[in-house]
């Protein structure tokens, strides 16, 4: 393995330097082909991998794939003639997985948290403490991927769960049921000026008595964050809320 500027270059590969890019020779007669580290680390983040399609021919010094990155877009130029006779179907659908050349980037083929809790910690603390209003019957969630390695659930992968979106339809007609309820607004009932809101004290005094019990573990009985609490689904019982779970996981 040879080191050169901080960068490893295995040395069973062949290196195309005018162009950053390395080839290996396989034993069924056909070539790999990569970018260095170099390259990865100039162009900056990758964000869109496109090949040539298979079957496609190419010629020396001519693109044999495309690269939109953070800091540069351009092709893959190759040293010879050649046809594409396969792609890597998982960069094209994850082309982030050619930033594993920053050493202090997770690796995509394992999970980013110890805990998976901390995957959905700061959205849960959110809603604990943001004061947001939401019917106990609209709480509710669809588990999916679960056993799955980070890289391989994704946003692009949610079609394979097959019970996600018809939940989402259950879960968006009962909002709009809900809604539909509460009854129009007519217009002019709410004046967008001078309008003087009518007095709320008892309520500000429950959503203030919430807020404390809240703060102490002590949802209300049959609630969600009482039945979130009680699955250990959230541990977010603090006396000062306005730490966000981010700032507590980069204390760690």
């Amino acid at each position: 393995m040879a080191l050169i500027g901080g960068k490893e270059y295995p040395e069973h590969l062949y290196y195309d330097l005018d162009n950053q890019v390395w080839y290996e020779p396989l034993a069924d007669g056909s070539i790999r082909a990569g970018f260095t580290p170099i390259a990865v680390e100039l162009a900056g983040d990758v964000l869109v991998f496109t090949p040539k399609r298979v079957g496609k021919p190419f010629e020396a010094q001519r693109s044999f794939a495309t690269i939109e990155c953070g800091k540069w877009i351009g092709a893959a130029r190759a040293a010879f003639d050649g046809t594409v006779v396969a792609a890597n179907e998982a960069l094209e659908r994850r082309p982030k997985l050619l930033n594993d050349g920053h050493k202090h980037y997770f690796d995509p083929e394992k999970e980013p948290f110890e805990n998976e809790r901390d995957s959905y910690a700061p959205l849960v603390w959110q809603c604990r403490y943001g004061g947001v209003q939401v019917p106990d019957a609209l709480w509710q969630y669809v588990q999916f991927g679960k056993n799955e390695v980070y890289s391989d659930n994704q946003a692009e992968d949610l079609s394979r769960h097959k019970k996600v979106f018809p939940e989402l339809d259950a879960w968006a007609d009962q909002f709009a049921r809900f809604v539909e309820a509460k009854g129009k607004v007519e217009p002019g009932k709410y004046r967008a000026f001078g309008y003087k809101l009518p007095g709320h004290l008892l309520r500000d005094a429950r959503l203030a008595w919430r807020d404390i019990r809240m703060r102490f573990g002590s949802p209300r009985v049959r609630s969600s964050p009482a039945k979130q609490q009680r699955l250990e689904l959230n541990r977010d019982v603090t006396k000062d809320p306005k730490k966000s779970e981010g700032e507590k996981l980069r204390e760690q």
